[in-house]
């Protein structure tokens, strides 16, 4: 059943198992524990539609040189169904490696394996009705073409789009899902007696309808940034921030650096056409080709893969000040304009005014290399209170979102052993793109990003190195859990949402087995 305010105002039960967020984490999550007959009450603080309202609790400040694609506010959406939302639907599978410690990338390392998520793949390749072969077996099952060098994956594109409107009528319907719309946590209750039980969370409405929730567990399901930013708000003058006894809540902010990096050109020396001259794989997946490990340990860099696709011709100077130009009108809070900008404007005036006029109306002309790389940990990534309140008087974050040296390398060595694969496979060779030499020891400014908010509540054997256990359970606490892609202790190149699905229904298999034990 979906309540709003009015109603669930007036509704006097206590939740057996209390899910804060209604995107892939939370409705996956009480799906599955409505399969095991385990009630469970969702709150979600937006409404059944989007609202600028409700969207202003995400705001923030970006203090790091590198910005989010879409700021902080609008990378993620705030209302029933969450960030599926704004979902591109694309689902893979992390690689072995990405679980395993890497002696090169600091603090690498899953306290699970890949065959702990296997049965949980299986089961949300169900959940969202698509081929895993696909996935698994790109070459066989999805006419993937094969690139002697790279190993082939894909991703799959489900087509499905938004939880909230997929699953609105069957929750409706639901007697053992209850969701409250409009019901934002403002507070969560440690026991007074023994501070390792949470005892209740305090949900507000936009109007000014509170609440106080009772739940044997509760479960933070509300995305990458929101749960470290939900959990640094319960710090107190005489205690730390609920799962910050090791000062690691909010650090290991990681994304997937995403960008256009190179040209593709034939032996003739003219651009190639890889949609012409190439078999193409399955509509319903992308191929992408990703470095081997062996070759990844030898050269220590991070786990990463390319992308063939058509795009447009690479951006100017003109054009990148325009963009700037456009985030500083749009946000000028969040936006900056640097000083190379300024010159290229009073240089080009004309230029960069018509690159901001038709920004969207540039021609698709080349086939580019597109490479998206693992964001490996660094203590320096990461979202912390600032000064500002939202509505309910919760500070809002910072975010300084920083990377380490062997981002840069990865890139170095993928565009040089990219080019060197279509030599050997006598399709052609790179153009780089400009960017790559403007920015020789960082990565270029013009990073895409996916929207993929990592590592803030990180997974660790110990509360040494993480927020949660393996069983996704804040360190120190016996009813508090988190889920999503917050948790990843590093986050592979893949995009994260099957992964995130996966744990959940891994979680509720766990909280299933707590109840009956």
């Amino acid at each position: 059943m979906i309540y709003r305010p009015n109603e669930w105002i007036n509704i006097k039960e206590d939740a057996r198992v209390l899910i804060i967020g209604s995107g892939a984490a939370g409705l996956s999550l009480a799906l599955k524990l409505e399969k095991l007959k385990i009630p469970s009450l969702i709150i979600e603080g937006g409404n059944s539609e989007y609202s600028d309202e409700s969207q202003e609790i995400y705001n923030g400040e970006i203090v790091s040189k590198h910005n989010l694609a879409y700021g902080l506010k609008d990378s993620r959406m705030r209302y029933f169904g969450g960030s599926t939302n704004c979902w591109a639907g694309l689902c893979g599978e992390f690689d072995e490696e990405d679980f395993l410690e890497r002696d090169w990338i600091n603090l690498s390392g899953w306290p699970i394996f890949k065959k702990d998520l296997d049965p949980y793949y299986n089961e949300a390749s169900k959940f969202l009705n698509i081929d895993r072969k696909k996935i698994t077996h790109p070459n066989k099952y999805a006419k993937v073409p094969n690139l002697e060098g790279f190993q082939t994956r894909s991703l799959y594109n489900t087509f499905i789009g938004s939880f909230g409107i997929l699953f609105d009528d069957h929750l409706k319907k639901s007697k053992l899902i209850t969701i409250y719309l409009a019901a934002n946590c403002t507070r969560i209750n440690q026991n007074t007696i023994n501070s390792n039980l949470i005892d209740s969370v305090n949900i507000n409405s936009f109007d000014g309808v509170s609440k106080l929730i009772k739940s044997k567990n509760i479960i933070l399901c509300c995305g990458g940034i929101e749960n470290a930013r939900l959990l640094l708000n319960t710090k107190t003058e005489i205690s730390p921030a609920i799962g910050n006894h090791s000062d690691m809540l909010g650090k290991y902010f990681s994304e997937h650096p995403i960008a256009p990096c190179a040209t593709v050109i034939g032996p003739n020396g003219k651009i190639f056409n890889m949609k012409q001259n190439w078999h193409q794989a399955d509509n319903d997946v992308k191929a992408y080709y990703k470095i081997p490990f062996e070759i990844q340990k030898k050269f220590n860099i991070s786990n990463s893969a390319i992308h063939f696709f058509e795009q447009e011709d690479e951006l100017t100077k003109s054009d990148l000040s325009a963009i700037n130009l456009y985030k500083f009108f749009k946000d000028y809070k969040n936006s900056r304009l640097d000083k190379n900008d300024f010159l290229e404007i009073i240089k080009n005036p004309i230029d960069v005014l018509s690159s901001y006029r038709q920004r969207k109306k540039r021609s698709k002309i080349r086939t580019a290399v597109r490479f998206t790389l693992e964001q490996t940990p660094n203590e320096q990534s990461k979202i912390y209170l600032g000064n500002q309140l939202d509505k309910f008087g919760q500070r809002k974050i910072k975010l300084d979102w920083k990377f380490n040296k062997i981002e840069r390398r990865t890139v170095n060595f993928l565009m040089a052993y990219t080019a060197d694969v279509l030599q050997k496979n006598k399709i052609g060779t790179l153009k780089m793109d400009s960017q790559l030499y403007n920015f020789k020891e960082t990565l270029p400014l013009d990073l895409r990003g996916g929207q993929h908010h990592c590592g803030t509540t990180r997974m660790a054997i110990s509360q040494k190195n993480g927020v949660v256990d393996k069983d996704l359970k804040v360190f120190g606490m016996k009813n508090l859990f988190v889920c999503g892609s917050s948790v990843y202790p590093t986050n592979s190149w893949v995009n994260p949402t099957f992964t995130i699905i996966a744990l959940s229904l891994r979680l509720a298999d766990n909280i299933s087995n707590k109840f009956n034990n």
